[in-house]
């Protein structure tokens, strides 16, 4: 099952072309550009160089939140695209998620934490039981320090969230936290495919009109609206 997978829930852009699990290509970009100047060129280079097309996909994989606003419709309406032109499903999976898979092998409670801007972060906890990722603690967004005073018990930290706060997660929590390294921090569109690929496998993905961003916390756009 090759499936193509987007991620632009942050300041970088990344896209893969996976098989079953395993990656065949993976192009992430520098933030130099915005996303809709650039997405559009690396799908066609990872296409280009695997030699596939989009009729060979079974599907496409794509985060749609929490994140950049922006970054999300950006994605989303281009996976969107694709797929309906294609008539090929789509897997929607959450960033929080994707975080939280790829720290496979920590055998602590995982906490990813997506720097969300005005003093916030996206989060929620997580811990794998056996090779199955199991949510402990629903999706919200809240002040770090909120975070820090429920975590009674030894926590694995990753993600934007965790690299902008980690003098304070380390000044609270001492030895009781561990930081992701930056490299893990980063959203993979590679593990957004492998989540992607279990959706599809069990045919759980969706009609592309279906797909909606997870934004957890209301644009401001919409909450002036609302009044």
């Amino acid at each position: 099952m090759k499936i193509l997978a987007i991620d632009t829930s942050a300041s970088t852009c990344s896209v893969a072309l996976t098989e079953n699990e395993t990656p065949l290509y993976e192009y992430t970009a520098d933030p130099g550009r915005t996303h809709a100047v650039q997405l559009s060129g690396m799908i066609d280079a990872v296409l280009g160089a695997s030699g596939f097309s989009v009729g060979d996909l079974v599907g496409f994989a794509v985060t749609t939140g929490p994140g950049s606003f922006t970054g999300l419709r950006i994605g989303i309406a281009t996976v969107k695209g694709l797929a309906f032109a294609a008539a090929k499903p789509v897997a929607p999976v959450s960033t929080l998620d994707v975080l939280a898979f790829q720290c496979v092998g920590v055998e602590t409670l995982i906490c990813p934490l997506i720097d969300a801007r005005k003093n916030e972060v996206y989060t929620a906890t997580y811990r794998w039981v056996g090779d199955h990722l199991e949510l402990v603690g629903r999706p919200q967004v809240t002040g770090p320090e909120e975070i820090l005073q429920g975590c009674g018990e030894k926590c694995f930290y990753v993600g934007s969230g965790a690299l902008l706060y980690r003098d304070l997660i380390a000044r609270r929590l001492g030895d009781q936290a561990v930081i992701a390294p930056p490299r893990m921090s980063l959203v993979r569109s590679s593990a957004v495919a492998c989540l992607g690929f279990r959706q599809l496998h069990r045919g759980a993905g969706v009609a592309p009109h279906d797909v909606t961003p997870f934004y957890i916390r209301r644009p401001d756009a919409e909450k002036y609206r609302q009044g």
